[in-house]
């Protein structure tokens, strides 16, 4: 690796086309920057990309990041395929991906491809940062109006955003704009209050578990793997909370594909848009 660039976020659905499209013109510029190197356009460039998977999204971005000159040929792909591609090599398994949002993605020995979730924050996203984070609101509000289990988790929202009470929570929720990174930001409030013994935040963290499970076995179920050794990837900040969501994972996991081989992933997935496009090339 000779240089790398960061910018903002790039998901079309979340910022729209201009903002990603921007925000990936200027990480590749500070990527050639960082290399010490002129800029200019590389033979093949592999983008992973949220939508990817979508003919109608995937050709929108490519359209429009064609003027920037990123590459003589600029390659769009699911952003969960280079996720998979950083897991194995041969590209064979499936992987789970849990940041602010969520999906399970796979791909079998014959090519063929299955994915579950990635709906986005309001048709599902089930076991993201955001889901968990919102699912912890509920159920701070619920126990503060005495319709739900008591729970921490209702005093440290309310700490963690510097409120003055729990009805506080309604001004930063309905304030402004969508606030659904910062709902997302709440996940590690919760892993705390689990890790304290909180019922409530274990129980998210078990749903949590359960949804991401689920999706996997869609598609490991789809793609007809689940006599194998399948691999299966964990990508995301959602599993930095490790055994708390982790061994429900795998618990839940295994009663469909015993011999499943669960690990999170150690290569960042940029990596596996390096080897996908290195692949590419000599092919």
């Amino acid at each position: 690796i000779l240089g790398r660039g960061e910018a903002g976020a790039a998901n079309v659905s979340a910022v729209g086309l201009s903002a990603a499209v921007a925000a990936i013109g200027q990480a590749v510029a500070a990527a050639w920057q960082a290399a010490g190197l002129t800029a200019r356009p590389a033979t093949l460039a592999c983008l992973g990309a949220a939508g990817g998977d979508r003919p109608q999204e995937k050709e929108a971005l490519e359209a429009a990041l064609a003027p920037l000159g990123i590459a003589a040929r600029l390659w769009v792909v699911p952003d969960a395929l280079i996720a998979l591609a950083a897991a194995s090599r041969e590209v064979i398994g499936v992987v789970i991906i849990a940041g602010t949002g969520s999906i399970a993605w796979g791909r079998n020995r014959q090519g063929d491809t299955r994915r579950a979730g990635g709906w986005g924050y309001i048709l599902g996203d089930e076991g993201s940062a955001f889901d968990i984070g919102l699912s912890a609101l509920r159920a701070a509000v619920r126990a503060h109006d005495g319709r739900g289990q008591p729970t921490a988790l209702t005093d440290l929202l309310v700490a963690h955003w510097a409120l003055s009470q729990p009805e506080d929570l309604r001004s930063v929720v309905y304030g402004g704009s969508y606030p659904r990174l910062q709902i997302a930001a709440l996940a590690p409030v919760v892993e705390r209050a689990a890790r304290q013994g909180d019922a409530v935040a274990r129980r998210l963290y078990a749903q949590a578990a359960d949804e991401l499970a689920l999706a996997a076995k869609t598609v490991i179920v789809g793609l007809g793997m689940q006599a194998e050794a399948v691999p299966v990837a964990l990508s995301g900040g959602v599993f930095q909370a490790g055994e708390l969501i982790i061994e429900p994972l795998i618990r839940s996991l295994r009663a469909v594909a015993p011999h499943a081989q669960i690990a999170r992933l150690e290569q960042e997935p940029a990596m596996g848009a390096v080897h996908l496009a290195a692949q590419e090339r000599s092919a």
